[in-house]
């Protein structure tokens, strides 16, 4: 692996992922390599892929001391679901490896797993095991395992030209909580997926600024995004309008879906979903040639290019 300079802070989280990655041998039965929302694996079967996916919740940096245990066995449960939601998978089994200190009242872990497979088991997936381990710090880590038919997984690499956006849910609203509470889009990553309409999604913990650029680049596409389409969560609407656009696009931990969909499936996609979900559905811009370029269109039709970035945890926004 090449060695990064100074410090992750001074190299940023892309970077390192991009280096852990090039660094991981290829094997023949996986189907889709580490840099997606999940991995998937082919089984003896062939006629189905096996979608692994894991995500770490630490004291301080995802939940707080005002977070129940319960709340962050569903928040560390959630951010794998969701992973396996953006792929279009069915989730099947979960494990859970909780790192806590000595003094940790026996019954927080206990309820730390009650969260997560309270979770689990509205979409038929269970927790299968897992480990305790002592640490200076409350800290759980997630691994899911989900299922989808042989070459259907939605992958962030399939966006083209032309194609949509849309993002389910409204945006901004894990400052007020959100990120401890939120229902994974687990059935409508079925959905999409079943009914062949997304080409490209992943699921916005990021941020929407951050994450759209995660599907740009492994579509080597550009995209359109018109602002004033972008769902702001109420809880924002006391705000100016371009504070909220920014909050809506940077704050992350929304875990809403993003998924392009082929122009001519558009409306149909739309027709449809309004006929099986309650939950918002908006278009919010296009894809284009323009390679890692993303332009922002506001109301008034004026044009700029967007820089704005959600997080990432070694940006020196970070540090």
């Amino acid at each position: 692996m090449p060695t990064s300079p100074d410090n992750l802070n001074s190299t940023g989280e892309r970077e390192i992922i991009r280096e852990i990655i090039s660094s991981l041998e290829s094997f023949t039965n996986v189907t889709i390599p580490p840099g997606d929302d999940c991995a998937a694996v082919r089984l003896d079967s062939k006629d189905e892929e096996l979608l692994l996916t894991s995500d770490p919740v630490f004291a301080g940096i995802h939940f707080d001391d005002t977070a129940s245990p319960d709340q962050i066995g569903h928040k560390a449960a959630g951010r794998v679901l969701s992973d396996l939601a953006a792929m279009g998978a069915q989730p099947k089994w979960v494990l859970l490896n909780i790192a806590a200190p000595a003094v940790t009242p026996p019954d927080d872990l206990v309820r730390i797993v009650q969260g997560a497979q309270a979770l689990c088991t509205s979409f038929e997936a269970c927790i299968v095991g897992g480990d305790v381990t002592r640490a200076e710090s409350l800290s759980v880590n997630a691994f899911g395992c989900g299922t989808a038919p042989a070459g259907t997984a939605i992958t962030r690499g399939g966006a083209c030209a032309g194609n949509s956006i849309y993002v389910t849910g409204s945006l901004g609203d894990s400052r007020k909580g959100k990120h401890l509470s939120f229902t994974p889009r687990v059935a409508e990553g079925l959905w999409l997926r079943q009914n062949t309409y997304a080409s490209a999604m992943i699921d916005l913990s990021d941020g929407l600024a951050t994450d759209l650029r995660h599907i740009l680049e492994s579509s080597s596409t550009g995209a359109e995004i018109q602002t004033h389409s972008i769902p702001v969560a109420e809880s924002l609407e006391m705000m100016s309008v371009p504070d909220a656009i920014n909050h809506a696009l940077c704050d992350g931990e929304d875990f809403e879906l993003l998924f392009t969909v082929p122009k001519e499936k558009a409306s149909t996609l739309e027709d449809e979903w309004r006929k099986t979900f309650d939950l918002p559905l908006s278009c919010i811009g296009s894809i284009t040639h323009n390679t890692g370029i993303v332009m922002a269109i506001s109301a008034d039709g004026a044009t700029s290019e967007m820089t704005a970035e959600g997080f990432d945890h070694f940006g020196k926004n970070n540090i």
